[in-house]
């Protein structure tokens, strides 16, 4: 591999990087290579745990974020659907024309990119039920549905 010293592996908090991480330890040692014999090689990444946290945290505001998410997933499954959004952006002269986030599990911050956009399109969001009956009646079943 060409290591001369190792001190630490940085891998997120699966189960599975324990055994591969102590495997590498075996071998690095006995190669010599490795710094305080080891002892903290296997380092967890920061950004994973700060994704837990986040992830711990908005639980407590879940009902929230499950009807922003709701919303975004209507617009962005159509084409559209995502053309009428476009049309109320325009009409309500919002310029930020930053994109529609969707949340992605593995990524830390895609709930706060979904939030934030949603939040700088809100008119938009609000204009969209009176061009699109069948988001009105989406968004009003999604309501129900999460109480």
């Amino acid at each position: 591999m060409g290591l001369s010293r190792v001190l630490t592996l940085t891998v997120d908090n699966a189960t599975s990087n324990d055994t591969g991480v102590q495997h590498l330890k075996k071998i690095l040692l006995s190669w010599n290579n490795m710094v305080l014999k080891g002892d903290y090689i296997h380092m967890c990444c920061c950004a994973h745990i700060l994704n837990l946290i986040v992830s711990c945290g908005l639980k407590e505001i879940d009902n929230s974020v499950l009807r922003i998410r709701v919303v975004v997933k209507y617009i962005r499954s159509s084409p559209s659907r995502f053309m009428k959004f476009k049309e109320c952006v325009e009409r309500q002269n919002i310029e930020y024309k930053g994109r529609i986030w969707l949340v992605v599990e593995t990524r830390w911050n895609s709930t706060y990119l979904m939030l934030d956009v949603a939040f700088k399109h809100k008119n938009a969001f609000d204009q969209l039920e009176f061009y699109d009956t069948k988001y009105a009646t989406y968004k009003m079943a999604a309501k129900m549905e999460k109480k």
